[in-house]
């Protein structure tokens, strides 16, 4: 799968392929290129409490009134993106635990 985003932390544009086994029943963190920041993307396992039953960033983003689009590219492929105004720092605060 391709994830697309935009850190609010520093404003990087971030592209990443990731895994959907990952995504639909593990844990996903994506660092950011530009300031090493953690960003989780999936959580499935429940490792982090603060999600309250919350299990990726789509629902994540639903529940603040948010979306992340969801395409086909050319090649079949599963492809989200998150809209720069849409951005992920809401999970700043979860991925400070795992930046200590």
């Amino acid at each position: 799968m391709h994830l697309q985003f935009t850190c609010k932390v520093c404003r990087t544009k971030v592209a990443k392929l990731i895994s959907k086994v990952a995504y639909e029943r593990g844990v996903v963190i994506v660092r950011c290129h530009g300031c090493d920041n953690n960003h989780l993307i999936a959580d499935n396992l429940n490792w982090f409490s603060d999600l309250n039953g919350k299990r990726n960033i789509e629902e994540i983003l639903a529940e603040k009134g948010e979306s992340v689009k969801k395409f086909l590219s050319d090649d079949d492929c599963c492809c989200y993106e998150i809209p720069e105004e849409e951005s992920i720092t809401e999970t700043k605060l979860i991925t400070d635990q795992l930046n200590k």
